[in-house]
């Protein structure tokens, strides 16, 4: 790694000074720091941004102000790594501890406010406290409060792995970090690497308890993203400190965040989604139908690859910007809810299988069909099936196909009905729709099968190119602004506009992969007067309640408010890697360019919700 350059000794005198006086107030540092006016360009000193969200107020101590550390508002540090798997080569910035974060008394902030700060704060048997877990996550409106842990996991996690003493807010702290959104520190001896796993070990600070503290494995994550993003997004293991027989590791269920117990996590990092909001927005939308798709928690990462270790945390080295930790695809209880297959007595569940056209690992258990479409789907549980499973799955699969477009007894009681749950379907339809996704029916696309039951679609997953985002690859248009039809499906890929699902019967506008994956049943149950009356009457009851827009725009406008601070660090952070993705535009600021993409993707949904009303009115 190159050594980066320090600060100009006057200008690090500077900043060591105003931390000594920061009981004076963030905004005294701003300005003897000369960055007063980056400061107004994050957060802004007044007034009431342009929107819905209320802006935060980062130079402003008597509103709560959190001042992010000096080197994030000079704008001209931290540049994270070029390539996905080449050293990071940070650019020297200089990190001062921050003030506090509110000073003494607190004057003139809202009552809310007020009342909110005043409540107990998790603190995981000491250490600093942390702020209280994101009211309206979830479902856009605050939740009950949350059982105790033992209470709701069913019993105590492993008391090895919880962090008592606060040990890691201790460490975030002495580096000079301001707890605002949950942090996740993550250690490794040098680099992540796509795979195998490598061991590391990571903790938690802040969120609901307990904290984390404990040995993980990771790796990088992703397809086409890994590929063509700097910013890379990781998968994560929990792992028992002691090995399990022979020495293999252990995997650690844990309730990560207050998140349900579970081993295997995913720290999404989003680069082509300035908002930050899509995966989480879309994953809501499912849960809102009610069924399971990840939960998730907004935090910002440090990522210790150089062999410091958690002890050698530096804020200038190490921190990695704005994540999305959610749960992964994964059997569960409390995730995909099949039963463990047990070949030997019944092959007929449980399964999650995933279709995700052309890309496939080594290792795959890969599972080809010859019937209508001739897709070809993988396991993703379980991964390494008896010869019998795969044989068995192939051979549903192909007589749900059979049943499906066979034209004389497709609709009667021997046809698709036997074979797939008519709701799952109608849900995860709806819930692709509202997104537009261009991989919603291609690409990343789950469904699971209980042992005797029919097969079910989902979870939804992979949504960052959704809700209307530039350029829906891989309909015809991507390379113009996504602009194609309307044609048959009455928009194009990426307007509010017309459906989904049936874009490709148009001749012409899904060259690079006609058969469109999915779709293929999706277009066929669509000409079932019983399937589209279905899905016109779970519609209107979502619209009435679950999905209706003051429900909808309330969602937006709290995980937004969460994340607007640590949106600026994260522009920041990484600026080349931003303005080479959204080359062309201008925009002031990178709190400009967020704002603007957030208003954006609010708009939209809203718009698209509409039309759907209208387009699912006459079904």
């Amino acid at each position: 790694m190159l050594p980066r350059p320090g600060c100009p000794r006057p200008l690090r005198a500077l900043l060591f000074a105003a931390a000594a006086f920061a009981a004076l107030g963030t905004r005294a540092l701003a300005q003897e720091t000369g960055i007063s006016d980056q400061v107004r360009r994050i957060g802004g000193a007044g007034g009431r941004a342009r929107g819905s969200v209320a802006p935060f107020r980062h130079s402003d101590p008597e509103h709560g102000a959190v001042l992010p550390p000096p080197a994030f508002l000079e704008g001209r540090a931290f540049s994270r790594g070029e390539g996905s798997g080449a050293p990071r080569q940070r650019a020297g910035a200089c990190t001062v501890p921050t003030g506090p974060r509110e000073p003494a008394g607190g004057t003139g902030r809202p009552p809310a406010e007020r009342a909110r700060d005043s409540s107990p704060r998790h603190s995981s048997r000491g250490g600093p406290p942390r702020p209280p877990p994101p009211a309206a996550f979830a479902e856009g409106k605050p939740p009950p409060p949350a059982p105790p842990p033992a209470v709701a996991q069913g019993k105590d996690p492993p008391n090895d792995q919880v962090d008592e003493d606060g040990s890691c807010c201790a460490l975030l702290a002495a580096a000079g970090w301001t707890v605002d959104l949950p942090a996740v520190v993550v250690a490794t001896a040098g680099g992540v690497p796509d795979e195998p796993k490598v061991p590391g070990r990571a903790c938690t600070c802040g969120g609901p308890a307990p904290a984390y503290d404990g040995a993980v494995a990771i790796e990088r994550r992703g397809n086409s993203s890994q590929r063509q993003n700097r910013k890379q997004s990781y998968l994560v293991e929990l792992r028992h400190a002691d090995a399990g027989p022979g020495g293999a590791p252990r995997a650690d269920r844990f309730p990560l965040l207050g998140m349900p117990r579970h081993e295997e996590w995913v720290l999404y990092g989003p680069e082509d989604d300035f908002s930050f909001l899509r995966n989480w927005l879309a994953f809501w939308v499912a849960r809102r139908t009610g069924r399971w798709a990840p939960r998730a928690r907004f935090v910002e990462l440090f990522l210790v690859d150089d062999g410091a270790g958690l002890e050698g945390l530096s804020l200038r080295r190490h921190y990695a910007g704005l994540y999305l930790l959610h749960e992964s695809v994964a059997r569960g209880k409390d995730r995909v809810a099949v039963g463990k297959l047990r070949a030997a007595e019944d092959l007929t569940g449980g399964y999650i299988l995933k279709y995700d056209n052309d890309n496939f690992d080594a290792g795959d258990a890969r599972v080809p069909t010859a019937a209508a479409t001739g897709l070809e789907f993988v396991l993703a549980y379980p991964r390494r099936p008896p010869a019998a499973a795969v044989a068995y799955v192939r051979g549903f699969l192909e007589g749900l196909e059979a049943a499906l477009f066979d034209d004389a007894a497709w609709r009667g009681p021997g046809g698709y009905r036997r074979y797939l749950d008519v709701g799952s379907f109608v849900d995860y339809f709806l819930a692709t729709e509202v997104t537009k996704n261009p991989d919603g029916y291609r690409g990343s696309t789950f469904m699971h099968k209980d042992r005797g039951g029919p097969l079910r679609m989902g979870p939804v997953w992979d949504y960052n190119e959704a809700f209307g985002v530039c350029c829906g690859y891989p309909i015809e248009g991507y390379d113009q602004g996504g602009r194609s039809g309307p044609g048959v499906s009455g928009g194009s890929a990426i307007s509010p506009e017309g459906w989904r699902f049936n874009i490709c019967e148009d001749p012409g506008r899904c060259l690079v992969e006609p058969a469109d994956g999915t779709s293929q049943w999706f277009r066929r149950l669509w000409r079932d007067p019983a399937f589209r009356g279905a899905a016109a009457a779970r519609w209107r009851e979502l619209r009435g309640g679950a999905l209706a827009e003051p429900a909808v725009a309330g969602a937006i406008a709290a995980a937004a408010g969460e994340i607007r601070a640590a949106s600026s660090r994260n522009g920041l952070v990484w600026g080349d890697a931003l303005r080479a993705r959204f080359a062309g535009e201008s925009f002031s600021s990178w709190p400009d360019r967020w704002e603007r993409a957030v208003r954006e993707l609010e708009a939209w949904t809203l718009q698209r919700l509409r039309w759907m009303d209208g387009a699912l009115a006459g079904a």
